[in-house]
């Protein structure tokens, strides 16, 4: 994975944006077709060719490239393990936070490394997202500092229901365009069973520990503040490279790493670089883009067959009256087989207007691939869902 974040950074040092894929549905609109093995090379060559237009004016979102280190630099680093850090939540009040920190093993204090955070998926911990996608040996080889954050579980039962509370997993932010589950207006539908987080509890109820009629999936906490918290302290501790700051991670950690690039979270926007998202994405309407202030490159990761975290409508939760089609959730949102309604890919490019700021800054890098939403790799088996929804596989919003 931190290959693709790489990857991802490195298209913000192109000319121009590499909108490939755009290029060559224009070739194969317009005919004669084009030989299947010359389409990339052709769609390549045809993208390269555009002009993009003077970008409006804006304000720097991180420091311009030659700017020094952080705090950290030439300072002995801590060693790689297990920390907490503590935070004043605004619902809990002070908590403490646990992080996964894995330093290069060739860490030098007075180079700058690349920061890369990788955030777990639902019902997983930090340690088993270190686990399973074995990214602390390729940052040995890339010089780069990973953290692992770990989300909260605030649950009656402690369970282990660690979430990441981001675009729109909980209505502690209300989306403009309505509820962001099915079961909150067609009470035919049951809920989903996520359990109910004492910081819920505490900021808006629930009807009872299901969360009926509640469109929570996750802690409300806030998350978005413990990891700008957690980016200062990197930075304190460590030579941290202020332009190359990255975050990834899995379905509700891929939702997380969103939510450091989108509108909804401008101070975390403005710090980092890339994004590389694998199963996830913003709920209905919250996929604003980031501010001109904060374009961030992003390669989004997806499965045809997964409607976990649906992509597009084409491939969300099976339509009733379109055999083999997803059903249409509300403003283009695609339906999760969950009863969530997602923003669509479609949603995403918009961020990427041609007469914008961000045709200069930001990329987007969609891979749609044949898998569903289960994890591969080393790591722990997903859990069996507490829905009472038909899934047509043991998996929940993970």
């Amino acid at each position: 994975m931190l290959v693709l974040v790489a990857a991802a950074l490195a298209t913000l040092a192109q000319p121009r944006p590499l909108r490939v894929e755009q290029a060559a549905r224009e070739l194969l609109d317009a005919g004669p077709e084009v030989p299947r093995g010359e389409l990339l090379g052709a769609a390549q060559q045809r993208a390269a060719s555009w002009r993009l237009p003077a970008a409006a004016a804006a304000p720097p979102r991180r420091p311009a490239a030659g700017a020094a280190g952080s705090p950290g630099c030439g300072r002995p680093p801590p060693a790689s393990g297990v920390y907490t850090l503590p935070v004043v939540d605004p619902v809990l009040g002070p908590i403490s936070r646990t992080y996964h920190l894995h330093v290069p093993e060739h860490y030098e204090p007075e180079r700058r490394h690349m920061l890369v955070f990788d955030f777990h998926p639902w019902g997983w911990s930090a340690a088993d997202q270190k686990e399973a996608n074995g990214m602390d040996q390729i940052a040995d080889e890339r010089h780069a500092i990973v953290v692992h954050p770990e989300g909260l579980d605030d649950t009656p039962a402690e369970d282990g229901s660690f979430s990441w509370n981001a675009c729109g997993a909980t209505t502690w932010r209300q989306s403009a365009l309505g509820p962001t589950c099915q079961w909150a207006t067609d009470p035919s539908v049951p809920n989903a069973g996520y359990p109910c987080h004492r910081s819920c509890q505490i900021l808006h109820g629930c009807e009872d520990e299901d969360n009926a009629a509640v469109c929570d999936c996750a802690s409300c906490v806030d998350d978005a503040g413990f990891v700008l918290a957690l980016l200062e302290r990197m930075e304190e501790l460590l030579c941290v490279d202020p332009l190359r700051i990255h975050a990834t991670g899995y379905s509700n950690g891929a939702i997380m790493s969103y939510e450091a690039a989108t509108g909804n979270n401008t101070a975390l926007a403005r710090r980092f670089a890339s994004i590389a998202p694998a199963a996830g994405a913003p709920l209905m309407g919250f996929a604003s883009g980031p501010t001109a202030e904060g374009a961030v490159a992003v390669m989004d990761m997806r499965g045809w067959l997964d409607n976990t975290c649906p992509a597009n409508v084409s491939n969300g939760w099976p339509s009733p009256w379109l055999p083999g089609q997803g059903q249409p959730g509300p403003h283009g949102s695609a339906l999760s087989n969950d009863g969530f309604y997602y923003s669509t890919l479609d949603n995403v490019r918009t961020w990427l207007p041609a007469s914008s700021y961000f045709a200069r800054r930001a990329a987007l890098i969609a891979c749609v691939g044949g898998a569903d939403h289960r994890a591969v790799g080393p790591g722990p088996g997903l859990r069996p869902p507490r829905s009472t929804r038909a899934l047509p596989h043991p998996l929940r919003r993970y």
